[in-house]
C-alpha cells in the first residue's frame, strides 16, 4: 500500500495511456503552446495527438534539447537524436546503460549515484521536479555545462526521470565576452567624453578671447561710417590675422623652414628652395632669414644632392607626414623633425634640438653602466670576502662575530638583488631584453620555486599548496624570467598572508592560453590600487601591503608581457588577493 503511495506521488497530470507528466514539466507545455496556441480547436486535436506513441516519439525526436529518461536505478530507458549528437553515443551505445557510467563526470558522480539511490529509496518528486545547472561529459572526455529540466513520468505503474539537457557552454563564453566588450566600450565612451570636454573648455577659451578682442575692436571704429567701418573692419582683421600668423610662426619653439620643390623640364623634382624660416630655425642652423630665402638647400650647405628628396617631394605633392630623429654633423647637434605639406608642392621641416635629451640618455646609460661595475663588482668581492671570514679562512670567529658577518652578507645580497633589479628595469624600458625559449609545462619549475622559498614559511603555520598537474600543456618560455615572476608572486602571497593559511597555486588550460594562480588569504589590497600596483615604483598602502621598491610586480608585468601573455590581480579586503598570469601555448 505504502509502494503504492510512492509511485503515484511521482505524476500528477491524467492521461488515457498511462504516460502522466507531473505539474513542473513546464517544458514540454511551452514546446507545444509556443507553436499551436492560437485556435483552441487546433490546441485540443494536438493534444489528443500527442497521447499516440508516435507522434510523441516524433516530437522528442525533434527537439534541439537532449532528452534522456531512465528509471529509478539510472538506467538510460530512451535516448533521442540531440542526445546523440550532443553527448557522441548512439541510441544503441546508451540504451540500457547506467547514466552515471555514461555522461557523469568524477567530480559529481558520488552525488549523482546518491541521488538516484536516495530516490529509489523514498520516492520524492521534488528531488527532480527543478531546472539545475549540471557538469556533464561527452564520449570523448569532454566536460561542459548543462542546464538540465528534470521531469518525473509514471508509465504502468513504474516511476522514470526524465531530463531535458541544453548545453549552456557557449551561452556563458558570449556572457563573459558581452561584459568584457561592454566594460571596454564604458571606458572608451569616458576617455572620448572627458577628451570633448577638455576640448569645449579650450573653445569656450579661444571665444571669450576673440568676443573680447572684438569688442576692444569695435569701441574704437564707433565715429566711422558704415560703408568705412565695414572696409576699415575688413582691413583690420586682414591684417590682424596675418601678423598674428606671422607672430606665431617667427615666436615657435620648433625651427620650421618652408620649402618649394623645384622640378626639371620633365616634370620631376631635383632640388628644393627656401621660402621662408622663423627666427627659431635661423637660430639652430645660425643663419639669417635673407641667406635662407629663395637659395636651394644644396646652395647654402654646399651639398652635392639635396638631402631625401624623394620622401620630402612625395610629401609636398600627395600629402601625408613624416617624423624622424637624426644626428647633423656640422653643427653638432641632435635633432628630432617632422615634415608636412602646408600646400600642394611644398613642404614645411619643424625641427627641435634634441642634444639636452640625447645628452641625458648618454648620461642614464653611463650611470646604469658605473651601477653595474662600480657598484655591483665591489659588493660581490665584498660578499666573497665575508663568505670566507665566516667560514674561518682568515682565523675563527666567535659567535658574535659570525652574526655580525652573516648579517652584512646577507644585506650584501639584498644590495645586489637591488642592483640587479634596477639593471633589468633599465633593459626593458630601453627594449634591450633577449627572451631564451624552450618548452616547458610549468610543473617542476613551480615545484622548484616552491622549494626555495619553503625557507620562508619554516615556523609559521602557513603552506603552500601547488595544484598543478604533470600534464598541463606546454608553454614556448624562459624559464629564468617566468622562475622569477613565480618567485616574486609566491614569495608576496608568503608575505602577506595570515597565518594558519595556504597559498595555492595552479594552472589550467584556457582556450589557446595557459592562466596561472596564485592565490593567497592576507588583507587584501584596495579596489582603486588594483589598476596601479604593476606600475614602475609603485607601492600598496601600508595597511594592506608592505612597503618595497615598487619594482617587483613591474618586472614581472614587463616578462609576461614579453612572452606576449597578460598579468593582473583580483582583491577583497580582508579576504586575500589571487594574481593570475597568461601564456600562449605551445
Amino acid at each position: 500500500m505504502q509502494q503504492k503511495t510512492d509511485q503515484e506521488s511521482c505524476s500528477i497530470n491524467k492521461t488515457d495511456e498511462g504516460i502522466l507528466l507531473n505539474s513542473n514539466s513546464n517544458y514540454y507545455t511551452s514546446l507545444f503552446e509556443n507553436n499551436f496556441i492560437e485556435n483552441s480547436n487546433i490546441k485540443a486535436e494536438l493534444e489528443q495527438l500527442i497521447k499516440e506513441k508516435s507522434a510523441y516519439k516524433l516530437i522528442a525526436d525533434s527537439t534541439l534539447d537532449a532528452l534522456v529518461m531512465t528509471n529509478i536505478d539510472g538506467l538510460i530507458v530512451y535516448w533521442n537524436k540531440a542526445s546523440e549528437k550532443v553527448f557522441g553515443y548512439n541510441s544503441e551505445e546508451a540504451l540500457g546503460q547506467k547514466i552515471y557510467d555514461l555522461i557523469i563526470p568524477q567530480s559529481v558522480l558520488k552525488s549523482c549515484v546518491l541521488m538516484y539511490s536516495n530516490f529509489k529509496t523514498s520516492p520524492n518528486i521534488e528531488m527532480f521536479n527543478n531546472i539545475v545547472e549540471k557538469t556533464l561529459i561527452t564520449k570523448e572526455g569532454k566536460e561542459f555545462t548543462a542546464e538540465i529540466s528534470f521531469s518525473t513520468i509514471n508509465i504502468k505503474n513504474s516511476c522514470y526521470i526524465l531530463g531535458a539537457i541544453r548545453d549552456t557552454t557557449q551561452r556563458k563564453q558570449l556572457e563573459l565576452t558581452l561584459i568584457k566588450e561592454r566594460q571596454s566600450l564604458e571606458e572608451s565612451i569616458q576617455a572620448r567624453t572627458q577628451e570633448l570636454n577638455e576640448l569645449l573648455i579650450k573653445i569656450k577659451h579661444a571665444n571669450d578671447l576673440l568676443n573680447l578682442q572684438n569688442k576692444k575692436l569695435q569701441a574704437k571704429e564707433e565715429a566711422l561710417t558704415l560703408q568705412q567701418k565695414k572696409h576699415k573692419d575688413t582691413i583690420v582683421e586682414l591684417k590682424k590675422s596675418e601678423a598674428k600668423y606671422k607672430n606665431l610662426f617667427n615666436n615657435m619653439n620648433e625651427g620650421v623652414g618652408i620649402h618649394s620643390i623645384i622640378y626639371d623640364d620633365s616634370g620631376k623634382p631635383i632640388n628644393y628652395m627656401f621660402i621662408d624660416v622663423n627666427q627659431a630655425f635661423e637660430t639652430i642652423f645660425h643663419l639669417n632669414k635673407q641667406e635662407f630665402i629663395g637659395k636651394t638647400v644644396t646652395e647654402i650647405f654646399k651639398l652635392e644632392r639635396p638631402p631625401m628628396l624623394e620622401a620630402f617631394s612625395k610629401i609636398a605633392i600627395e600629402g601625408g607626414s613624416t617624423y624622424f630623429e637624426t644626428y647633423i654633423s656640422f653643427l653638432d647637434k641632435h635633432v628630432s623633425i617632422n615634415v608636412f605639406s602646408p600646400e600642394i608642392n611644398k613642404f614645411a621641416i619643424a625641427i627641435n634640438d634634441i642634444s639636452e635629451r640625447k645628452n641625458s640618455e648618454k648620461m642614464k646609460e653611463n650611470f646604469i653602466a658605473t651601477l653595474s661595475h662600480d657598484l655591483r663588482v665591489p659588493l660581490l668581492a665584498e660578499n666573497h670576502t665575508l663568505k670566507y671570514m665566516i667560514k674561518g679562512s682568515y682565523g675563527k670567529l666567535n659567535e658574535k662575530q659570525t652574526i655580525a658577518a652573516e648579517n652584512m652578507l646577507n644585506s650584501n645580497d639584498e644590495l645586489i638583488k637591488l642592483v640587479n633589479t634596477l639593471l633589468d628595469v633599465y633593459k626593458y624600458q630601453s627594449k634591450s631584453i633577449e627572451l631564451h625559449t624552450e618548452e616547458d609545462n610549468l610543473y617542476n619549475l613551480t615545484h622548484k620555486c616552491i622549494s626555495e622559498l619553503n625557507s620562508m614559511i619554516e615556523g609559521t603555520n602557513k603552506s603552500i599548496i601547488c595544484l598543478i598537474s604533470k600534464n598541463i600543456p606546454s608553454v614556448k618560455i624562459d624559464k629564468k624570467l617566468i622562475k622569477r615572476v613565480l618567485t616574486n608572486l609566491i614569495a608576496n602571497a608568503i608575505n602577506y598572508s595570515s597565518d594558519n593559511c595556504n597559498i595555492e597555486i595552479n594552472a589550467i588550460k584556457d582556450n589557446d592560453k595557459l592562466l596561472v594562480s596564485i592565490k593567497d588569504n592576507g588583507k587584501g589590497i584596495p579596489k582603486n590600487e588594483l589598476d596601479k600596483i604593476f606600475d614602475l615604483y609603485y607601492t600598496s598602502s601600508k595597511k594592506f601591503r608592505k612597503v618595497g621598491t615598487g619594482l617587483g610586480l613591474y618586472l614581472s608585468k614587463e616578462i609576461i608581457n614579453a612572452h606576449g601573455g597578460e598579468i593582473w590581480a583580483e582583491s577583497v579586503e580582508k579576504q586575500g588577493s589571487i594574481f593570475y598570469f597568461t601564456l600562449p601555448l605551445c
